[in-house]
């Protein structure tokens, strides 16, 4: 049985009377890449400050590598490695210089250092650019650069807090090759924050639902998947007369027909063959259908199953990615 790298129990965070984390409940395996999806102001990246002896905990109880948090924060920082939104690169210094930095903050033995140092540049292809003030960097090669800590002061845990946000595709696939990678070849655990839903399908081996403060659900993206009960969603065009007549139609077999707008209809069904239950459908209502788009259901629809909205500042990107990401990382 794996080990727990990070358990929560009663995780809670107010700011005055606002509750920006309710009592949430959770567990990270050892060695997982586990995901906070979630919109932005859900809690994410409050949860993992707390997680990261950032911000004191209100109530409730998470240990980190063992340690609690609350009462031995030095020890979970010795364990541990934070890649922030923001960075924490020094743009007057070089690539080098920052790592060099980095590693004695940790005490790593200076005999050890520069090898480390080495390492790590390579690892995430910034060996040419060593001796380059970091200022001058892109948003992709900076975000290169945190992830290189991993490799200097050699972390249990690594805490991701949205990696990849503003970043192109590209940047963004190069990202998480190199997280993937520390993951499959090291076994360190990932735990990372995100709102891009593909990214956190194609990637986490389990993923937590976080909105408005509250964990709504946790598992695999196959388990949530198959948690909402849908197999199949079929969306296509309908003539205005036949709307109505249609709906009532499949209302009667069990579906669960919805209007997106006027002429575009969408079903929900339990079962595969969708299309072909609808166009059957349709004739019988004196309904005109085409343009059918039928897909599997995808953590966007999860999503909005748990919460009843859609996560803002959708990846518009996403779907492409995926395909990226599960050809180039994984290898499917």
């Amino acid at each position: 049985m794996p080990k727990i790298a990070v358990e929560a129990s009663g995780l809670s965070k107010k700011f005055g009377q606002f509750d920006a984390v309710k009592s949430i409940d959770f567990s990270v395996k050892e060695g997982e890449i586990f995901g906070f999806l979630g919109p932005n102001g859900a809690g994410k990246s409050t949860t993992i400050n707390m997680l990261t002896t950032l911000l004191p905990v209100t109530g409730g109880r998470v240990t980190v590598s063992g340690f609690d948090v609350s009462r031995n924060p030095e020890e979970v920082r010795k364990r541990i490695c934070l890649i922030s939104q923001e960075g924490s690169a020094d743009g007057d210094l070089t690539a080098e210089e920052n790592l060099i930095f980095y590693g004695k903050l940790y005490h790593v033995p200076k005999n050890d250092l520069s090898g480390r140092v080495k390492r790590a540049l390579s690892f995430v292809n910034l060996s040419e650019k060593k001796d380059v003030r970091v200022r001058f960097f892109s948003g992709g090669m900076r975000r290169r650069l945190e992830i290189a800590k991993v490799f200097v002061s050699d972390p249990k845990i690594v805490f991701l807090d949205e990696p990849t946000i503003g970043l192109d595709p590209q940047s963004r696939e190069m990202i998480w090759k190199k997280v993937f990678e520390i993951n499959r070849k090291s076994g360190i655990t990932i735990f990372i924050t995100t709102h891009y839903m593909q990214e956190a399908e194609a990637l986490c081996n389990r993923i937590a639902i976080i909105d408005k403060g509250k964990i709504i659900a946790i598992g695999t993206p196959n388990e949530l998947k198959k948690s909402i009960g849908i197999s199949e969603i079929c969306e296509f065009a309908v003539n205005e007369r036949g709307e109505a007549p249609l709906e009532n139609l499949l209302k009667r077999r069990g579906f669960s027909p919805e209007l997106l707008s006027k002429g575009r209809m969408r079903v929900l069904s339990k079962k595969e063959g969708s299309e072909k239950i609808v166009s059957s459908d349709a004739k019988k209502a004196g309904a005109s259908v085409s343009e059918f788009q039928t897909r599997r259901p995808n953590m966007e629809d999860v999503f909005l199953y748990y919460t009843g909205h859609d996560v803002r500042d959708s990846d518009s990107d996403g779907a492409q990615l995926t395909r990226n990401l599960a050809k180039n990382i994984r290898g499917g």
